[in-house]
């Protein structure tokens, strides 16, 4: 992900309709796993483990009020497809 792209998804952390804002870490894995990365190399990308990847992505859902990743995209306007 290019600096620009990660600018850009850091300015999403906002409280505007959800429970809480999004954490640096929580945006950092939504954005990589945007970019086609299993979990795994998400984990080897950042350099944390992967259930701290799990933690995290759980932790975007409950922000966002979600159940799953094409939620989280929708959520945050990242991703447009009729529901």
């Amino acid at each position: 992900m290019t600096e620009r792209a990660m600018s850009a998804a850091m300015s999403e952390r906002r409280s505007v309709g959800f429970r809480r804002s999004l954490y640096p870490s929580e945006i950092r894995v939504l954005t990589c796993l945007a970019d086609g990365e299993t979990r795994d190399n998400v984990a080897l990308e950042l350099g944390v483990s992967r259930t701290s990847v799990n933690h995290a992505l759980a932790g975007a859902f409950a922000a966002l009020g979600v159940p799953s990743l094409v939620g989280a995209y929708r959520a945050l306007g990242w991703l447009a497809v009729p529901a």
